[in-house]
């Protein structure tokens, strides 16, 4: 008698998998991340019975993927076939999960895409007049997730003590932009600068005149950074502001250094780009990286040191420079030669 499991399609485990083990088990975000994954798994291995299913299959779709430039894509490939796979073993229905010992390629770590000073006086200036200038400059006085920065209520707001409270992120779930926790589902507060406090009550005064506008036809959901309407800005929204934001500031430096448009260069950048921004301008001005993690709401500094190596690495030099001498006779450790500590 032939087992069930011994005729079960991988690619048919995996969408039960994906429905039965995850869809109420994760974040709708990470939920559609992981069934992007497995229509990719399907398209490589679907059709192998789950039974058959060998390292070397699991290896030779690594490689395949590797080869075709999709390095961002293996490790959560390789991840949730690893998942989905050690599953199965749990249910019995394959004695070995044959994705735990294939190989992953050696990724180089990515930087955080941010804004050089010069380009971020470039940003500013490109915004003038943008309706979503309050957005993206209260994102890069702050260093908010862009969900964050659209989830957040006026409720959130301390004007008396200048604080922020980060609570909530919006995101999008099967189609819709929709309110949830933060990435970390953890509450946060942090301090405002006082043009932060200056951008709410630009944006304040902003959505005052939509709110006359539209009347009876606002939706006041007690957003601050919401649409015309009243309701969650949608992402592909502020992507394509950003993209025009960018496209002025090569005008701009085009103009500045006299040359043709063709012949200057700004780096492509996204919301998240302006998170990474205000970490950048933080540590450059020495801010301790446990605050800067804080603000941020990484959940251990090693996240945000690991990630904006590029802020920390030229302190590295100037802070040894300041051990100079340490090794000299009249160097003092903590007393002065012939002092006694108080107490001995």
């Amino acid at each position: 008698m032939v087992n069930s499991s011994q005729r079960l399609e991988l690619g048919t485990w995996l969408d039960t998998w994906l429905e039965s083990y995850k869809r109420h088990q994760v974040q709708p975000t990470t939920y559609e991340n992981y069934k992007h994954s497995v229509r990719r798994l399907k398209k490589h291995l679907g059709k192998a019975y789950l039974m058959d299913t060998t390292t070397e299959m699991v290896q030779g779709m690594i490689n395949e993927m590797n080869n075709e430039g999709l390095t961002r894509s293996i490790k959560l490939a390789h991840c949730t076939l690893n998942a989905a796979l050690k599953q199965a073993v749990r249910n019995g229905m394959i004695p070995s999960n044959p994705a735990e010992f294939a190989v992953l390629p050696r990724q180089q770590r990515k930087e955080a895409a941010y804004l050089s000073e010069e380009d971020q006086r470039l940003f500013i200036k490109a915004l003038e007049g943008k309706r979503l200038a309050p957005l993206f400059m209260f994102q890069l006085a702050t260093g908010l997730r862009p969900g964050e920065v659209k989830g957040l209520k006026w409720e959130d707001v301390d004007f008396d003590n200048a604080t922020l409270t980060v609570s909530r992120g919006a995101r999008r779930e099967e189609g819709e932009m929709t309110l949830g926790p933060t990435k970390t589902k953890r509450e946060r507060e942090i301090e405002l600068l006082d043009e932060a406090l200056v951008v709410l009550e630009q944006q304040k005064a902003q959505q005052e005149e939509d709110k006359a506008y539209f009347k009876e036809g606002y939706m006041d959901n007690g957003l601050i950074f919401a649409n015309r309407a009243g309701g969650l800005l949608d992402d592909s929204n502020t992507r394509k502001v950003l993209k025009a934001v960018r496209k002025e500031m090569l005008g701009l430096k085009a103009e500045e250094l006299e040359l043709p448009i063709e012949e200057v260069w700004i780096p492509p950048f996204t919301p998240h780009s302006l998170r990474h921004t205000f970490a950048t301008r933080a540590l450059e001005k020495d801010i301790p990286l446990k605050v800067v993690a804080d603000w941020l709401g990484h959940s251990t500094i090693r996240i945000t040191g690991d990630t904006y190596s590029h802020a920390t690495s030229p302190k590295r030099r100037s802070s040894m420079n300041r051990l100079q001498g340490i090794l000299s006779p009249e160097a003092e450790c903590g007393q002065k030669r012939g002092q006694t500590a108080v107490g001995e």
